[in-house]
């Protein structure tokens, strides 16, 4: 199905927490209440199961075999081997001799546990997508445990949130990442810590800052919590600073020609008919191409002034809302394969790359003129 969520029994392995379906095709489960636990949450998604490591046998001619029938033996591998789901042997993906297995019960609570338990991160929604090769949990800070500033700019429009993410196929690594999400219309911001760590604007939207790919090597189990605490450690001090630079984007105005190089640039590139005449070994442009990037420009401009929970004050912040805004929501004109995959688009892709351009050209704008 399109948005590739696992179904055990004729249900979705998915929950988010609320009183209205909302998510993911409205399948799954609506909960009441946050769950309590990591083991809770991942309970409710038939998220619990265990990953095993298996060989995989090969076939190859027997050269004693005698007479015209070639006969076969079956060898095991030293180089193949498959991970499946335990409980329903269902094969998950192809990996190699030095791939390591991070159990789902084990990643999530050594790097998230202790805080949902604490109280600090409610769970808000998690799921299971390709039969169990894909496994996140998503919870959102509370706004009350950090500083003035964080209250003051987060508590009104913007929640903080956390994504821990497991993948068993072997083409990704796990991912803990930070991602601030828009009350007002629930969209992703891309949290830029980058330029919080070097104190500089000069390369903002560096990953890793704030989103750590953790492969499966070695002591997978020790480099998730490891990946944790290296982005949650002081996040408290982390978020403010990101507060200050919100309120930066609040106080820098822009006008229609910094608009068009600061955000439209950024997020779609320049004019196809220019990128055309710069390059002589071009094919001819499509209609096509040319109509997509011309209504994603009007879209950008559309909700830089008249986005949700805009005032329409020309600001840089606006103007990068209004950005993310058509980014996270119009599928039409920034499409993906799926459901699933947006999801990881937007938040380690091309999807996440292009508000994070925007963010970096508007974030040095502002600090130069600020």
């Amino acid at each position: 199905m399109a948005h590739e969520l696992n179904f055990t029994d004729g249900a979705a392995d998915f929950f988010e927490v609320g009183g209205v379906r909302s998510a993911w095709h409205r399948q799954g489960v609506l909960l009441s209440s946050a769950p309590p636990t990591v083991a809770a949450a991942l309970l409710a998604i038939h998220g619990d199961f265990e990953v095993a490591k298996r060989n995989v046998k090969i076939m190859r001619p027997d050269p004693h075999a005698l007479g015209s029938r070639v006969a076969q033996t079956i060898e095991t591998s030293r180089k193949a081997f498959v991970t499946v789901r335990a409980d329903t042997e269902e094969e998950l993906g192809a990996v190699g001799p030095h791939y390591h297995i991070a159990q789902n019960s084990d990643a999530f609570q050594a790097t998230i546990g202790p805080l949902v338990e604490q109280g600090i991160l409610t769970l808000e929604t998690g799921g299971v997508l390709r039969g169990g090769a894909d496994v996140w949990l998503l919870g959102r800070f509370d706004v009350q445990r950090f500083g003035p500033v964080v209250q003051e700019v987060f508590a009104r429009e913007i929640l903080p949130f956390v994504l821990v993410a497991v993948n068993h196929s072997g083409r990704k690594g796990n991912r803990v990442a930070l991602t601030p999400i828009r009350v007002v219309c629930a969209n992703t911001l891309g949290m830029v810590e980058a330029e919080v760590r070097r104190g500089s604007t000069d390369d903002i939207g560096v990953r890793g800052a704030h989103f750590s790919n953790v492969r499966h090597t070695g002591d997978v189990d020790a480099k998730m919590v490891a990946a944790a605490q290296q982005l949650l450690g002081g996040i408290i001090e982390r978020y403010e600073s990101v507060a200050e630079g919100y309120r930066k984007l609040k106080a820098f105005h822009l006008d229609e020609a910094m608009f068009r190089s600061l955000v439209v640039q950024p997020a779609i590139g320049v004019h196809p008919a220019k990128r055309r005449a710069a390059n002589t070994k071009a094919r001819p442009l499509r209609h096509a191409v040319v109509e997509r990037w011309e209504r994603r420009q009007v879209r950008l401009a559309s909700l830089w002034r008249s986005g949700a929970g805009h005032t329409g004050d020309d600001s840089a912040w606006e103007a990068y809302n209004g950005a993310v805004e058509a980014i996270d929501h119009d599928s039409e004109l920034w499409p993906t394969r799926s459901d699933a995959h947006r999801t990881w688009s937007l938040l380690d892709g091309e999807l996440r790359a292009a508000k994070e351009r925007v963010f970096g050209k508007l974030m040095k704008a502002a600090s130069t003129r600020g």
